[in-house]
């Protein structure tokens, strides 16, 4: 073999090794396939948050309350007790000929009542209302008497009489009242009957 064909069989050599040694390069370059654990982490992932937050957990429902005087009456079955004496005279939709009182002390009676509305939730009747005037004491009086219209609101069972009663109380007086019951003299408006209240709350519990 000449020199000039030992030195082109080197050349030719050379650039094929050079030249798969650029492939090799390039190819480990221009590589799209990710590493693993790029792979690993571009996955989606599902964790409990993500489930909770999808489908978020109901608040438990409110429980009913049941009240332990039994269910609403009816008309027929709510009473008057009067001086807010359960134990005592009690009447449903009284004409008061002889009074109702509606105080123990009998400071406020009611007389001459009609009532043209009497069901389980409120009873509204006119007539007159007479009121000690307690000047200079409630013994002495004066007592005035005045129209009025009255409705009583709020039953409550007493569980020992097995009766309800009203322990509400509002009044509306159409002419008005004396000017010596107004102001600090003023009768209590409206009525919260406490007593009538208590004793259901007690006998039921």
């Amino acid at each position: 073999m000449t020199s000039v064909t030992r030195l082109c069989t080197l050349a030719a050599t050379t650039a094929v090794t050079v030249l798969a040694a650029g492939c090799a390069s390039q190819g480990s370059a221009g590589s799209t396939v990710p590493p693993a654990s790029h792979a690993a982490a571009s996955e989606p992932v599902t964790t409990a948050t993500a489930v909770a937050s999808a489908s978020p957990a109901q608040a438990p429902a409110t429980p009913s309350v049941t009240s332990t005087a039994g269910s609403v009456p009816s008309g027929a079955d709510v009473y008057l007790a009067e001086s807010q004496d359960v134990s005592g005279t009690t009447a449903h939709a009284p004409g008061c000929q002889a009074g109702c009182p509606l105080s123990g002390d009998g400071t406020t009676v009611l007389w001459d009542m009609t009532w043209p509305t009497w069901t389980g939730g409120q009873a509204v009747g006119t007539g007159t209302e007479k009121i000690d005037g307690c000047d200079p004491n409630c013994a002495a009086g004066p007592e005035y008497s005045v129209k009025v219209i009255v409705t009583f609101s709020q039953p409550a069972r007493d569980c020992t009489v097995g009766e309800w009663f009203w322990t509400y109380a509002t009044f509306t007086w159409p002419n008005g009242l004396p000017s010596a019951l107004t102001g600090a003299s003023a009768p209590t408006n409206p009525w919260d009957f406490t007593q009538v209240k208590a004793e259901a709350t007690q006998s039921c519990a």
